[in-house]
């Protein structure tokens, strides 16, 4: 069994429940949608075993992974890997769009999704597909990549409209002088629930 992906990185995580932890970067190639800040359009692919993943793994030697894209999702190869890692004690989380659809859970998974909805200025708003926040349990994330003040009163009425049992991460976009700040700002103000910041963006999703 194959998937095709783009690159095998080890970094250390910067957002999110693993930040700051030593991670392994599986960046699958692929992708269903063109957000206007995606940073993986034109990478390059090959093919790859899931045993030749797991050697890449096992020499990196960390114990976070991170499945990315791209759109993990459209591989369903990736679930062969996710289970033989965490059959191993691997801590995975894959990062998925938020526009397809994800399983029904009728028991604690122990692999965890950080689920981007997009936003205003990912020019992909309207390919959320927000069944998927009541999908989501504890250990899972919503996160919402912020530009403006736009984005971020998108991000506030999706929250106060749609319940969800995982955490809320904002990230400010990278590229946009000051948001950081100002959104820092504004979460100090509104004090939404189970809502937190992290303040570096490096990957598409």
């Amino acid at each position: 069994m194959t998937l095709t992906i783009s690159e095998i990185v080890s970094n250390i995580c910067s957002e999110g429940k693993f930040a700051g932890y030593p991670t392994t970067y599986i960046k699958l190639q692929g992708c269903n949608l063109y957000c206007s800040y995606c940073n993986h359009k034109n990478t390059k692919r090959k093919r790859m075993s899931v045993q030749s993943i797991m050697h890449y793994i096992f020499k990196m030697g960390n114990e976070h992974i991170i499945i990315t894209g791209g759109e993990p999702l459209l591989q369903e190869t990736i679930f062969v890997l996710v289970y033989d890692l965490v059959d191993r004690g691997y801590q995975v989380m894959i990062e998925t769009n938020g526009s397809l659809q994800l399983e029904d859970t009728l028991y604690k998974r122990s692999y965890c999704y950080s689920l981007a909805i997009k936003c205003p200025s990912s020019g992909m708003g309207n390919k959320n597909n927000y069944k998927n926040l009541g999908k989501l349990i504890a250990h899972d994330e919503v996160k919402f990549i912020i530009k403006d003040i736009e984005d971020y009163m998108f991000a506030k009425d999706i929250i106060k409209s749609y319940k969800t049992k995982a955490n809320i991460v904002f990230i400010p976009l990278i590229t946009e002088k000051n948001i950081a700040r100002q959104l820092s700002q504004w979460l100090l103000e509104d004090k939404i629930p189970k809502a937190r910041l992290c303040l570096n963006h490096l990957n598409c999703q």
